[in-house]
This record gives C-alpha cells, structure tokens and sequence, in this order.
C-alpha cells in the first residue's frame, strides 16, 4: 500500500534553517507518489512567508507543499504547534520534522516501507535516546488514542514533549519502527 505521508515542520522564526532544509527535503522525497509537506509558521517575526511565496509556490501549485501561519502566539510552543501541524496534515501518517533537519533522500518511501510491515499502532521514531522532534504516527492514532502533544507540560527541558508522547505510546502498546540516522541529519 502506498500511504499518504504528511512530513511536518514548525517554525518561528526560523528562516535561515528552512532556506537550507526545506527545499532540499523537498527534492529528496519529491518522488514518493503520495507526499505532503507542511510548514506551520508559528507567528514568526521574519519573513517565512514572503520567502515561501517568492520561493516555494511551484511545490504550493503542485500540491506538495502546504504553507499555514498564525498570527496568535507570541511564544512558541513545541507541543501546541506540532498539534496544529499534525491536525492540519492531510496524511495517514504524520511526521514531525524540526527545522534545522535534513530527512534525506527516501524517506517518505522508508516510512512507508514501515508502515506496511506495521500496519497500526506505529511509531516511526529515529531512535529511542535522540528523539528531538523525529517522530510520526498514522494521524487517526495520534489525534484519537494518543490525544497529541501534551499541551499542559510547560517550562520542562528540551524535547520533554516528545519523550511523554513517546512513553504514552508505548503504555498504549504501539510498536517502535526505527528509521535510523540514515534518514537524519542536523544542519
């Protein structure tokens, strides 16, 4: 089966890393027949959407990239912005990818590859020690069995949220896909 794979990226006001990365993980999965990426523009100050606009929209015209912003928050929020992300993705699987990250060429069809041996209750996870925003799950499970990202655990260190949601899917008796550091890596 091949499954809609939403890869998604949330950003404040982090232009200089999605001109690096953003375009790149593009290309690198822009072969995969059923991908989507979505970059949420959490409030940033910079100019995100003026650079989407002057150069992203041919992967906005072709349907691979969905560019949403908000206006609301004036902090940023790993947990509530990924929610909003992952809800706004179009995709059976949904993929969190931070901005300074390179997903390198074949992702979307590794994930899927996975997906199809571990057909529910998933978790597509880099490793289990070196999360740091490098999880996906099928979007009916996250929104409906996991609840999402914790949105009530603030001022706890880096990557807290992720751990939590993990734990939480494991308690729930999901099964850990491993995609490995061959489809990651920092900018």
């Amino acid at each position: 089966k091949t499954h809609k794979i939403s890869i998604c990226t949330t950003v404040m006001d982090r232009l200089k890393d999605i001109k690096l990365t953003l375009p790149k993980n593009i290309e690198d999965n822009i072969d995969y027949p059923d991908v989507e990426f979505v970059l949420l523009d959490y409030n940033s100050s910079q100019s995100e959407g003026k650079w989407i606009k002057n150069s992203m929209m041919e992967y906005i015209d072709k349907g691979i990239l969905n560019y949403y912003r908000t206006e609301e928050p004036q902090d940023y929020s790993m947990a509530h912005s990924r929610n909003i992300a992952f809800k706004l993705a179009q995709g059976e699987i949904v993929n969190n990818v931070d901005a300074d990250n390179f997903i390198n060429k074949g992702f979307a069809e590794y994930v899927n590859k996975l997906a199809n041996q571990v057909p529910k209750k998933a978790v597509f996870v880099k490793n289990k020690k070196m999360l740091r925003g490098r999880l996906g799950f099928y979007k009916d499970e996250f929104v409906n069995l996991l609840s999402g990202y914790d949105e009530t655990s603030i001022g706890r260190t880096y990557g807290h949220e992720d751990h939590d949601l993990l734990h939480r899917a494991w308690g729930l008796g999901f099964t850990m896909c491993w995609f490995g550091g061959d489809y990651y890596s920092p900018t």
